[in-house]
């Protein structure tokens, strides 16, 4: 039997910044994580979606405007690019934060055309981490208590002096995503660069 499930994804930049909708310009922009929000756009694909696929924005918010069809395509390493078929160019993030500027005329397509998808759960495991009063972090082996993270250039994220990928610990995220309150659980993520298992003890308290 065909599975007919979907699911819908947010998308996060090189930057560490999310894919959002500009109301005034009714188009693509981008925007800092804001913990607990969801971004203004994201894409619906079915549960077992395999890449290329073709993909069309859907917009938090109507507006007329239609957004143009892309092609999102394997970037490796659990990254996603987008790509106009149309014109052969794709889409790209700007680094300049007065612009917020998203284009679509890339002729490139690495670093800053690179995105990270982002499923609810994924999306609720970074969000917590960004808030000092949603998690206790312990590193296990030092049992000293971690700070909330901090996100950088390339999908890198990093507690108090340890750096991890985002894109590489997605597994470990989601768990945190959807740990319930009042409940503990120990996760394992790994370093950054030296692929080093990295032991954390990590609560969530009660509401």
């Amino acid at each position: 039997m065909t599975d007919t499930t979907t699911k819908r994804l947010w998308f996060m930049d090189w930057h560490g910044w999310v894919l959002d909708h500009n109301l005034a310009r009714d188009f693509f922009s981008r925007h800092p994580f804001q913990p607990g929000s969801y971004p203004g756009l994201s894409i619906i694909v079915p549960s077992d979606f395999t890449l290329p696929t073709e993909v069309t924005f859907k917009k938090q918010i109507s507006m007329p405007r239609a957004f143009p069809l892309l092609t999102m395509g394997d970037a490796g390493e659990n990254l996603v690019f987008f790509k106009n078929e149309k014109t052969n160019t794709y889409m790209s993030s700007s680094p300049h934060e007065k612009s917020r500027e998203i284009t679509l005329d890339s002729p490139n397509c690495a670093g800053w055309e690179y995105f990270l998808p982002l499923s609810e759960n994924l999306l609720r495991g970074i969000s917590s981490l960004l808030v000092p009063s949603a998690l206790t972090i312990v590193d296990s082996a030092s049992q000293s208590v971690l700070s909330t993270l901090k996100i950088h250039d390339g999908f890198i994220g990093q507690l108090s002096e340890t750096s991890f990928a985002l894109n590489e610990n997605l597994e470990a995220l989601e768990k945190i995503g959807s740990l319930p309150a009042g409940s503990s659980t120990e996760i394992t993520f790994l370093k950054h660069q030296s692929h080093e298992p990295w032991i954390l003890n990590i609560s969530r308290p009660l509401a």
